[in-house]
């Protein structure tokens, strides 16, 4: 065989022995990843079905377990609120959104206080996270593909109604 042969041979036997194998891990482990984001997600939003309210430590600790993937996340938040105003001859049904950043302004005042969102019984919450950074398996599949691909491989969308059973 001549040096042109065994090159591409070696390049191959690299490309079959380690880039697969390292590709199919990191594939699994996002797999995983998104399983346990969605598992953390379901108790973080069955918390606030449970309770009708977020607090701050609650939102903290939910945070602060997706970080502890190793990943960067965006999480946002919307709570829907309804409301049955009446008329002279009938009522109106009104679903009224409030979106992560009053949300968080709640939660995080600028006198410093830790005080409470709270939702009422019979609102919706929705909570929808994906990941911010480039996976293992992203970065693998872009040097493999010579091709650019989308940074969100782990996304979750979870939510619900108020049940507020502490009232």
């Amino acid at each position: 065989m001549d040096a042109f042969g065994k090159i591409i041979s070696m390049i191959l036997a690299i490309i079959l022995l380690f880039i697969f194998p390292s590709l199919y891990i990191a594939q699994k482990q996002d797999s995983i990843i998104q399983s346990y984001v969605l598992t953390e997600t379901s108790n973080f939003v069955d918390k606030i079905k449970n309770t009708g309210e977020i607090t701050k430590a609650t939102y903290e600790d939910f945070t602060s377990t997706l970080n502890a993937t190793g990943n960067i996340y965006n999480v946002e938040l919307e709570h829907g609120h309804y409301e049955v105003i009446p008329d002279e001859d009938s009522f109106y049904q009104y679903y009224y959104t409030t979106y992560e950043l009053e949300i968080l302004n709640t939660l995080y005042p600028e006198n410093g206080d830790s005080p409470i969102y709270t939702l009422n019984k019979g609102d919706y919450i929705s909570v929808k996270v994906t990941n911010k950074n480039k996976t293992l398996a992203t970065k693998i599949q872009e040097i493999l593909y010579n091709r650019v691909l989308p940074t969100e491989q782990i996304f979750v969308m979870y939510g619900g109604i108020i049940r507020d059973e502490n009232n």
